[in-house]
């Protein structure tokens, strides 16, 4: 059976626009065949974090910053959402601490495990936010 030429050219163009998106989103930082779980964090003020940025547990990086925004409801909260890799589960009462990350200035925000007998942090649900003096 042969193909005929307008085939073959759409084969091409929607594999080549595939490969487009997939390397645009690589470039990002997102990996779209990836499936990191999501959690959120409120904070007052988030001067010097920005998307990217990593997320720590115990100084070992395991996530990062997806987006920052304010909150829908007018409180002027930021709502932070964290993306963190399938491999690293932490318990529902962890907090998420917002420290500087050196001299040079900006922040990172490292997730404070706590060690009890409580039920692992689910995706999607928001964590308890510290911020580091």
């Amino acid at each position: 059976m042969k193909i005929s030429r307008e085939v073959k050219t759409a084969v091409l163009v929607i594999s080549g626009i595939l490969l487009f998106i997939f390397l645009f989103n690589y470039l990002k930082g997102e990996n779209i065949l990836d499936s990191s779980r999501t959690y959120y964090a409120l904070y007052d003020n988030v001067e010097g974090l920005a998307s990217s940025t990593p997320v720590t547990i115990n100084g070992m990086n395991v996530g990062k910053v997806k987006d920052i925004a304010f909150t829908e409801d007018g409180s002027g909260q930021l709502l932070v959402t964290l993306l963190i890799d399938n491999d690293f589960q932490f318990s529902k009462n962890s907090k998420a601490q917002l420290y500087d990350l050196g001299i040079i200035g900006g922040k990172a925000v490292a997730i404070i495990p706590a060690f009890d007998n409580a039920e692992n942090a689910k995706s999607g649900s928001y964590l308890e936010t510290t911020v580091k003096a």
